[in-house]
């Protein structure tokens, strides 16, 4: 997403400047969990990161400019969560590689959403009503898409698939693991975590394969 600048902002380059904007998206992230954006004023934020209001109107023209940068940052954390420990494609075609692979994956997808699970669930609820929000997600979305798709064409590389479009493929394993992970990390639904991703890993294998 394009950031919004203003020209009575800035972009902070020395160390001290960057660690205090860095401190008032922190103080904000943090209010923005427990009390959502509109619960939130400016002022409450500054007090938190202990900052003036000066030195917050410095970097941000606006709190809803400071929600969506703190989202874009929360978002790409996660990102690269779900992404790291990324899988080196070097597949002998064996099932157990494949099923490795696909374990790893969601088991990054499930932790992610324990690194701010409160900001995920509000943020994530106002992606269907606000536009920028929506695009912030897109962009992740499809992120994890195409990591999904690179995984099912070096599977094809190694041994048939039983899948015809990848692309449709992709967006169904996607949709099956956003479905059930929202189910246990929003709305409590109880579930022995680990064997919830390995059953999972072992119903997509014998979906591709």
């Amino acid at each position: 997403m394009p950031r919004i600048h203003n020209k009575n902002t800035r972009e902070p380059r020395q160390k001290r400047s960057i660690e205090m904007k860095q401190r008032i998206m922190e103080a904000a992230r943090l209010l923005f969990s427990e009390k959502g954006l509109h619960g939130t004023s400016s002022n409450e934020i500054v007090e938190k990161a202990g900052v003036s209001i000066g030195s917050f109107y410095s970097y941000f023209p606006d709190k809803r400019t400071l929600y969506l940068e703190v989202l874009e940052s929360f978002i790409n954390t996660v990102s690269a969560h779900i992404l790291s420990d990324a899988i080196e494609f070097r597949y002998t075609g064996e099932e157990h590689d494949i099923k490795e692979t696909l374990y790893q994956y969601l088991k990054n997808v499930f932790r992610s959403f324990d690194i701010d699970l409160r900001f995920h669930a509000q943020t994530i609820a106002l992606r269907f009503t606000d536009a920028d929000i929506a695009k912030i997600y897109d962009a992740a979305e499809k992120r994890e898409l195409q990591y999904i798709k690179n995984i099912l064409i070096q599977f094809r590389k190694s041994r048939p698939l039983g899948i015809e479009d990848i692309d449709m493929a992709a967006k169904i394993i996607h949709g099956s693991i956003a479905y059930l992970v929202h189910s246990i990390k929003f709305f409590n639904y109880r579930s022995d975590e680990d064997r919830l991703i390995n059953e999972l890993a072992q119903s997509i294998f014998k979906y591709i394969a």
